[in-house]
């Protein structure tokens, strides 16, 4: 009975399988599906087009304060002004910057959240850390990097010395070794190694999960010394707090006129800078990649946001997400090299 019932619907559809001409069933069920398919294709397109519609997420990978904080709120201010939507900061410290990193590697790739990255996280995490739960070459849609900022090699204001080649003799004839406070994965990981490596000096590492708390304890006379990007200590720097011997770049910077670079201290081997820059996950549509660095370009060539950034002692980059992508590989095969050579690991 059931098959009788249905069978005068069905008939057109086996009719118009056979070749026979199709009934007015037929044409309005084809016209149906035609018209939810387009439907459907101008609703995908007008989504797209709508991009962005709600709050985009800046994951920062290390503590509130850091330059890597500093960067990312920097553009969460560039792209709010320019796409008319809430940009959100949310910190993720942890593992050297890796927690927040794989955050956003396995975020879904809809222009909402996205990274802001930095030195050890993208490029040296991947050697540092066999078992990475993320591919830096491959996990992520380079969107572009905001600047680049030297290191800065400073003390706490009561140790007795002035300038670098001082603290070299002091580490080497005092009986206890100083205190230095470190993040492991970071430019200043790599900067104490240079250090080492050229003066033979032993220190004591103090461990931090990130730079901010490392400053405070140092201000605090907890710590003898310290490395940090420049953005992150310039306050301090000007207020006192600390004490700054050298200035770890090939020139010196405009904000500390007055400090030598780590060349001029009579260490030329001692130098390494940070870069700072946005990534989103893989899989990002291309528009919306290409839109985030167009809007972020824009707003570096101004003079607000360069004066931004170079009163902060950084450099503005503002390249393409292709270049962006271009330096990450580089990067990563580099401090590979060094990190192999020098036998250096997670902690030490």
């Amino acid at each position: 009975m059931e098959v009788r019932h249905f069978g005068p619907m069905l008939r057109p559809l086996y009719s118009a399988r056979r070749g026979v001409q199709m009934t007015g069933n037929t044409v309005w069920i084809k016209r149906l599906a035609l018209a939810l398919g387009a439907g459907l294709l101008t609703v995908a397109i007008g989504a797209q087009a709508a991009w962005p519609d709600k709050p985009i997420k800046i994951i920062a990978t290390y503590q509130p304060g850091g330059t890597n904080d500093i960067m990312a709120r920097l553009a969460a201010d560039i792209w709010s002004k320019a796409l008319q939507v809430p940009v959100l900061v949310e910190n993720h410290p942890g593992s050297s910057g890796n927690l927040g990193t794989e955050l956003v590697a396995k975020a879904k790739p809809d222009g909402y959240t996205l990274l802001a990255g930095t030195f050890g996280p993208i490029t040296t995490s991947p050697t540092l850390y066999p078992n990475l739960p993320y591919d830096p070459a491959k996990d992520f849609a380079p969107v572009g990097i905001l600047a680049s900022v030297p290191n800065v090699i400073f003390v706490h204001p009561s140790l007795p010395v002035s300038n670098l080649a001082e603290l070299v003799t002091l580490a080497k004839t005092r009986p206890e070794p100083l205190k230095f406070g470190i993040v492991y994965g970071g430019t200043p990981q790599f900067l104490v190694a240079q250090l080492r490596k050229t003066t033979g000096i032993e220190l004591l590492e103090i461990p931090y999960k990130g730079g901010t708390s490392a400053l405070n304890d140092l201000i605090g006379n907890h710590l003898d010394l310290y490395i940090d990007n420049l953005p992150a200590v310039l306050p301090q720097i000007r207020g006192g707090t600390v004490k700054v011997l050298a200035v770890a770049s090939q020139a010196r910077s405009p904000q500390l006129p007055d400090v030598p670079t780590t060349a001029e201290a009579g260490f030329p081997d001692v130098e390494v800078s940070a870069w700072h820059g946005i990534l989103a996950p893989a899989g990002t549509p291309p528009a919306v990649v290409e839109r985030l660095n167009q809007t972020l370009v824009q707003a570096l060539h101004t003079p607000e946001v360069r004066a931004r950034i170079e009163q902060q002692g950084g450099t503005v980059v503002a390249d393409t997400p292709e270049q962006f992508q271009g330096f990450i590989l580089s990067e990563i095969a580099r401090w590979r090299q060094v990190i192999l050579d020098n036998h250096i690991t997670a902690s030490n």
